[in-house]
């Protein structure tokens, strides 16, 4: 009788290494997914900041940013109830294009703390709330714009 209990017990404490194996193989496998989607997340709005320092380089240069320009940031903005704000700044830090009007004509260093008139490439940063992109847009070795997007991740 005493043998039977041994083996029973012995069975339920390697069952309990069985299922603790399994749910750390489970809890990593859902840490690599979650990694996997966050990477992609920083990868889309660096992405979508690429573009959108493109196409606000290309009208800058040629000496405008019209209305329809505007209008378009504003409605992809609106579209993705993710995407925060859209801001771009000049050379001198002058905010010229803000998703927030409050933000346009004021000096980018006065809104956020940041020293972004400083970059030299981009900065891409995030935290539990939001991810955030810095980048220099410029021409060759002069720089023309900078550009700032908030993404909220949930």
């Amino acid at each position: 009788m005493k043998k039977i209990l041994y083996f029973i017990i012995i069975l339920i404490i390697l069952d309990l290494f069985i299922l603790g194996f399994f749910f750390f193989k489970i809890e990593s496998e859902k840490q690599k997914l979650i990694n996997n989607f966050e990477n992609q997340k920083n990868q889309l709005v660096y992405d979508l900041g690429y573009v959108v320092a493109l196409f606000a380089r290309d009208k800058i240069l040629s000496e405008s940013f019209p209305e329809n320009v505007r209008n378009y940031l504003n409605e992809l903005v609106r579209s993705d109830k993710n995407l925060e704000l859209i801001l771009i700044s000049d050379s001198s830090g002058k905010v010229i294009f803000s998703t927030n009007v409050a933000y346009e004509n004021k000096q980018i260093d006065e809104i956020f703390s940041e020293n972004i008139t400083s970059l030299v490439d981009y900065e891409l940063k995030s935290n539990e709330d939001k991810i955030v992109l810095n980048m220099l847009i410029s021409e060759f070795n002069r720089k023309i714009l900078y550009l700032r997007i908030e993404y909220k991740r949930r």
